[in-house]
């Protein structure tokens, strides 16, 4: 026994395959079964990209909503201020109450 001398520890790989007919098929169907794995594996991220990226412009457009909401409802409690001017036609002129009041 030299230094290079492999000693058999645990486990012992498996053989390689047979060189016959059964070889040939068996390393064929092994790499059609890894290319459709490949294939399924492709089409399931993209599919996953999509549902991210519909959830991603869903997301922007309420963003977008809940903006514009917010945005109305500042400008509606903006026009109910007290300081609106109410105007009557007098004769054939119009005379507005309540520029000279004080707010309330």
């Amino acid at each position: 026994m030299n230094a290079f001398t492999r000693i058999p520890l645990g486990h012992q790989p498996t053989p390689p395959r047979g060189r016959g007919f059964a070889g040939m098929v068996s390393g064929f169907l092994g790499g059609v079964t890894a290319a459709v794995a490949m294939v399924i594996g492709a089409v399931l991220a993209v599919i996953a990209a999509a549902a991210v990226a519909f959830l991603a412009v869903v997301g922007s457009v309420l963003v977008f909503l809940t903006g514009l909401v917010l945005r109305t409802r500042r400008r509606t409690r903006a026009t109910d201020d007290p300081q609106i001017l109410e105007a009557r036609k007098v004769g054939h002129a119009w005379v507005a109450y309540g520029w000279d009041q004080p707010a309330r």
